[in-house]
């Protein structure tokens, strides 16, 4: 009888052991998407470092251009992935982490690149309409019919961020180009893509 319940109880011990394990395995597999307002519909990228800048176009005759168009992209996307357990462990689950929209006018003039901050311009092809976590924003402070916040590009402010902290995108508004109404605050890691650009070597940078 001893025996018996000595075996069972290995055995119980065995498979919790086993689903303790696959939950783990799986949890540092499976990644966790914080990727907010950039999608496929950019057609062109404007790089800001200190003293200089240059743009990047998605469907440039020079292959170097595109190239560094990508990497910018990929990069970028890079940064907005990890893995869930990975993101538990850098408290990036707790509400505080969630993705937020900041009613803050900004002029683009005013955000000046450094040694240890540098800008991506994102340009859209077709007008873009604000979404946050797949859902339509609208700001009710809007005295149009149409609540909704509409642009052609946003700034992304790159720092190198090696875990995860809220990064900061400013909204530029398509009626005034040279203003940002809007900052979307998500969680990313880009210090991959921050690397990218210091290292870059080209004509302006």
């Amino acid at each position: 009888m001893k025996n018996t319940l000595t075996k069972v109880l290995t055995i119980v011990a065995l498979c919790l052991f086993s689903a303790i394990a696959i939950t783990a395995i799986v949890l540092a597999i499976v990644k966790r998407d914080y990727n907010q307002v950039v999608n496929s519909d950019v057609i062109s990228i404007e790089v800001k470092k200190a003293g200089a800048s240059n743009v990047y176009l998605k469907d440039d005759t020079e292959e170097e251009n595109r190239t560094v168009f990508n990497d910018l992209l990929n990069k970028y996307y890079q940064g907005t992935k990890e893995s869930i357990l990975s993101s538990l462990f850098q408290g990036a689950y707790s509400s505080d982490a969630e993705a937020e929209v900041v009613k803050t006018t900004t002029t683009v003039s005013s955000l000046s690149a450094s040694s240890e901050v540098f800008y991506l311009r994102f340009y859209f092809g077709p007008e873009q309409t604000l979404k946050i976590n797949n859902k339509v924003y609208e700001d009710t402070r809007l005295t149009t019919l149409d609540k909704t916040v509409k642009f052609k590009s946003v700034i992304l402010k790159v720092e190198n961020n090696t875990t995860l902290n809220k990064v900061t995108m400013y909204i530029v508004d398509s009626s005034y180009p040279s203003t940002s109404y809007y900052q979307v605050k998500y969680t990313t890691h880009h210090s991959a893509l921050f690397d990218y650009i210091e290292d870059l070597e080209y004509p302006g940078l």
